[in-house]
Parts: structure tokens; sequence; C-alpha cells
């Protein structure tokens, strides 16, 4: 349908994911904060309400970063079922409120970062509400992060 742009992520705000992330138990409250001064680096972390058994109430989060700031020429299909998933009383999110966050393992291999690009994490900025989607084709999970001299910055 259409390929990820630009589009600021809700920072240091809620967030409402329509599934739980993979891997991470049952939490559907997320707090997205904004750790850089361009609004391309986050951290993410389970919101009030989170279990004490929830791997993320005990200290866990995720790191994400702005794909279409960290790495150029990636820009995977918003598909009309991706935007369904993010709809709210049977309206779909809107492609141009997407936000597309990669998760960042800052202790990548060698020790470079690395993101994962198989499955970023959509957030519709309009209404906060955000999927993590498992693309088609052959993105790979561990992407070596470039130095930031060799990234766009938009």
């Amino acid at each position: 349908m259409t390929a990820t742009t630009h589009v600021s992520a809700p920072a240091d705000d809620h967030v409402r994911l329509v599934a739980p992330l993979l891997g991470l138990g049952d939490t559907l409250d997320y707090t997205l904060r904004t750790l850089d001064e361009l609004g391309t680096v986050f951290a993410l972390r389970a919101g009030a309400g989170a279990e004490p058994d929830d791997v993320d109430a005990a200290g866990a989060r995720l790191y994400l970063v702005h794909a279409a700031a960290h790495v150029p020429g990636y820009a995977p299909e918003i598909t009309a079922t991706h935007l369904a998933l993010l709809a709210v009383d049977g309206e779909p999110a809107a492609a141009g409120d997407i936000a597309t966050l990669v998760v960042l393992n800052p202790e990548g291999a060698d020790g470079v970062p690395t993101v994962n690009l198989l499955a970023p994490l959509l957030v519709d900025t309009r209404t906060h509400r955000a999927v993590q989607v498992v693309l088609e084709g052959d993105w790979p999970l561990r992407a070596p992060l470039a130095p930031s001299s060799d990234r766009e910055t938009s």
C-alpha cells in the first residue's frame, strides 16, 4: 500500500498496544520516552498497572529508534491490514499518521548496535495505538546500525 515515511512518534507519552509485544507477556500499556534531542531514540517501558511477574515490571525495557532517521533505505510497506489493526471504532488508521520504530540492541555483535527490521512497531501518532508486525520478506532480525555519520537525519 504505502512505504514508511518519517512521522514523529508520540514522545514521552502513553502508548497502547493492540496485541502484546512478542516475548514480553501480556502487557498492553507502555510509556514511550524520548532519549535524544531529535526525538528519534526511545525507551519503551510497561506503564502503570503492569503485573509484578511481568518481565517489563521487573525493570526490563526496550530501546527503539525511528526507522526513517536511523536506517537509510528501510521503507517497509504499511498495508491495509496493518492500518486495520490500529483501527478505532472500525476506522482504520491513516498511513500518514504512522511512525515506524524498530527495536534497538545497543550491545549487538562485536559491539555494533543492531536493529530488528523484521518486526517493527507501528505507532499511530494520532491515537497512540501501536502494533508490532512481522513483515513479509527477508528482513534481518539483527541488522547492524550504521554509524551516525552514515545515516540520514530527517
